[in-house]
């Protein structure tokens, strides 16, 4: 039955995983790599406090000789309460995953998160760059891998700077504002990105070459050197004194400006009223990101 619940678990049928797991775990209550493996399902269903839960019993279930599991079980249960907004113990957690592991990406990716959440960027840059490391990550941040030196924040005069985007949307859309930081110290710097921000970033300062992101990049391009967009704040050492601020940084196209405002007329909405864009769900492909969203009913009372 564990096994099954393991099975349907990885095939994204989460609520069934959890029902079998539970099940097993009546009828073999002590083994704790069932309690683990309920743990994982509880947090991919958004259900942390019992993630935790499941996380923590295992722990008082592992057998002291088996220190081998102990390093992945800390990091899951410092991920589970930084989920649930506690960072003292998350840290806590991961720090002792990290005391018998010190080459554990995912806990010091985590770690790090408490140090930027904190404002302690210094101690949290080194830990964000992490992420290229974490294997269930290897390939969906960014599909790529260049045989080119990555750029280390020097002055590039006569050379070509390819900086790619990564992760979801709004992390590009936040993180741009570093492009016009980076141009005053070189040549040419070419900004690669997906499809959906073309519009977007086809006036933003500091990119002499916007591309859109495929999938033989290096042989359509030349550069020298190569950067992610989210690895620039550790570059530029970023503090939160010196958090790119030149607001706004991206502005709308003025043909949608334009169109926007005839449709609304046509809708009877005059043009004195402030419109606000709400975007209310992520991408539901991500299961984390599931629980980061709502329906578009639930706005309805804050409407009127």
């Amino acid at each position: 039955m564990h096994l099954h619940g393991l099975v349907i678990y990885k095939r994204g049928g989460h609520e069934q995983a959890a029902d079998l797991i539970s099940r097993a775990i009546k009828l073999r209550p002590n083994l704790p790599e069932i309690h683990n493996s309920l743990g994982m399902v509880m947090m991919a269903l958004g259900r942390y406090q019992e993630g935790l839960e499941a996380y923590r019993r295992t722990l008082a279930l592992l057998p002291k000789q088996q220190t081998h599991d102990l390093p992945k079980l800390y990091s899951n249960i410092g991920n589970a309460y930084q989920l649930l907004g506690q960072f003292d113990e998350a840290l806590d957690y991961h720090e002792r995953a990290l005391a018998l592991n010190p080459d554990d990406a995912i806990a010091g990716w985590n770690r790090a998160h408490i140090f930027l959440l904190n404002g302690e960027f210094q101690k949290g840059w080194p830990g964000h760059e992490k992420r290229f490391e974490l294997e269930k990550t290897q390939g969906t941040f960014y599909p790529h891998h260049f045989d080119v030196p990555t750029w280390d924040g020097k002055p590039f005069p006569g050379k070509r700077l390819f900086i790619h985007d990564e992760q979801g949307l709004g992390d590009v859309i936040q993180f741009a504002r570093y492009l016009p930081l980076v141009k005053p110290l070189g040549g040419t710097v070419i900004f690669e990105v997906r499809g959906a921000l073309q519009a977007l970033f086809r006036e933003l300062p500091g990119v002499d070459q916007l591309e859109v992101r495929q999938a033989n990049t290096r042989s359509q391009l030349e550069f020298d050197f190569t950067i992610p967009l989210l690895s620039l704040p550790a570059v530029f050492g970023t503090t939160l004194e010196t958090i790119p601020a030149d607001i706004p940084s991206l502005r709308a196209d003025p043909g949608k400006t334009l169109e926007w405002r005839e449709r609304f007329r046509e809708d009877g909405i005059r043009d004195d009223l402030l419109k606000v864009g709400v975007v209310w769900a992520g991408n539901l492909d991500n299961i984390l990101l599931r629980h980061r969203s709502f329906e578009l009913r639930q706005l309805a009372p804050y409407l009127n």
